[in-house]
């Protein structure tokens, strides 16, 4: 997250610099940001909820025999 966050700020600062001349690129270069640290949120979110909800009493489901 931290790495993401940095990359953030770093086009944050090239775009007010002015250093970046192709606003379609940085809009996308940002949006593919933003949506990178969307996604590493939702995906830790989703591990945490599943490790606090495991139950380790319930036996993974096994498949059954053959069914030829």
């Amino acid at each position: 997250m931290d790495h993401l966050e940095e990359k953030i700020q770093s086009q944050i600062s090239r775009t007010r610099t002015s250093e970046e001349k192709s606003p379609k690129n940085t809009a996308l270069y940002f949006s593919i940001l933003q949506e990178s640290k969307d996604l590493t949120k939702v995906l830790t979110s989703l591990i945490e909820d599943y490790y606090l909800s495991y139950d380790k009493s319930v036996k993974p489901a096994e498949p059954s025999g053959s069914d030829n």
